[in-house]
């Protein structure tokens, strides 16, 4: 997907989530509407139609509002699906994960191998944490690479 259909797909976002939340003000006037003129015991003819008048004028945004919301759901059926770009954690996680299989290793195997702590490995593996210079040294040599080819 290009950078182009993934801001299109953001603008989309956006304009559907600020047409739902007009929609729900929208609901919210139309309730107040119904409770005021539902409310008055003794209405004048001159607040009956003023009660009419903003319910039919709601109302009608409503109707426009659900076209446009229609509209937007519609274009982003259009859009190309979106792939989601692989988060920091995911692709260290994923390229361990291909240098741990090579090794034929898990985490704890690794861990061992380079002389550190289960629980450093695994953080580093995780993403929760970047290593002590040291530290990567050590798990960049148990896996027979250079400390800089560790994922960051």
């Amino acid at each position: 997907m290009s950078a182009t259909d993934y801001a299109s797909k953001e603008i989309l976002l956006l304009k559907k989530q600020r047409i739902e939340t007009a929609l729900l003000s929208n609901d919210l006037t139309i309730n107040y509407w119904e409770r005021v003129r539902d409310s008055s015991k003794y209405p004048t003819s001159g607040a009956v139609a003023q009660y009419t008048n903003e319910l039919q004028k709601a109302n009608l945004i409503k109707r426009h509002l659900e076209e446009q919301l229609a509209l937007a759901i519609e274009a982003l059926g259009s859009l190309h699906p979106v792939v989601a770009k692989p988060t920091a954690m995911e692709t260290r996680r994923t390229a361990l994960d291909r240098m741990l299989a090579e090794k034929g290793w898990s985490v704890l195997e690794w861990a061992t191998n380079a002389n550190v702590t289960h629980h450093t490995a695994k953080d580093y593996y995780d993403g929760k944490r970047r290593s002590y210079p040291n530290t990567k040294m050590k798990l960049a040599k148990a896996l027979g690479i250079p400390p800089d080819q560790l994922p960051e």
